[in-house]
C-alpha cells in the first residue's frame, strides 16, 4: 500500500510515498494527510531535510524536492 516511509525528528511528521504521490502526516490531531502529486510511478524512497523539503525518489527514475509548505 505504501512505498517509502520517513520520519522527521524535528516535527514528528511522517512522510510516505504512494502511487505517484508524496504524503505528509503531521502529528496535530486535526491534520489529515497532505498529498503532493510527484511521480509517474510508485514512490519507493522518501526523506526529510532540515530546509523544509521532502525528497522523493520514484520508479520514473527521478529524485524530486517538494516544499513542505507549498507542495
Amino acid at each position: 500500500l505504501l512505498g517509502g516511509v520517513a520520519f522527521d525528528p524535528d516535527t514528528r511528521a511522517v512522510g510516505f510515498g504512494r502511487h505517484g504521490q508524496v504524503g505528509e502526516l503531521r502529528p496535530e490531531p486535526d491534520a489529515g494527510p497532505r498529498m503532493i502529486p510527484a511521480h509517474a510511478g510508485d514512490v519507493p524512497a522518501v526523506a526529510f531535510d532540515r530546509n523544509g523539503l521532502i525528497w522523493s525518489g520514484g520508479d520514473d527514475k527521478l529524485i524530486l524536492a517538494h516544499d513542505r509548505k507549498t507542495g
